[in-house]
């Protein structure tokens, strides 16, 4: 999109910040806690906000395991709830074996 000449330039609603990320939670946690204890909160809490948002719209949202992914079954369950009463084409999964 070209602005005409006397048009102002529309103002940024953001700006970056390149050391930290509002949009991550902040934690008070002991002084001397370990980066592994930062990362095992939000693991923590971003489980559990998952959780919530799952039991208020069972509908909506579920939780799958990737375990699902792997079988002929879960990859069903899986399209079912996305796509509900299409037809499915199942595909193999492929899984990594290293190099």
């Amino acid at each position: 999109m070209r602005l005409a000449a006397n048009q102002p330039a529309p103002q940024k609603g953001w700006e970056t910040d390149l050391v930290w990320d509002e949009n991550f939670p902040a934690f008070e946690l002991p002084q001397g806690s370990k980066l592994e204890d930062y990362i095992c909160r939000y693991y923590d809490l971003y489980y559990a906000h998952l959780d919530e948002t799952a039991a208020a719209w069972p509908e909506n949202v579920r939780v799958f395991g990737l375990d699902q992914m792997t079988t002929e079954a879960g990859r069903r369950e899986i399209l079912e709830f996305c796509l509900p009463g299409r037809a499915h084409v199942d595909f193999d999964a492929h899984l990594n074996k290293g190099s």
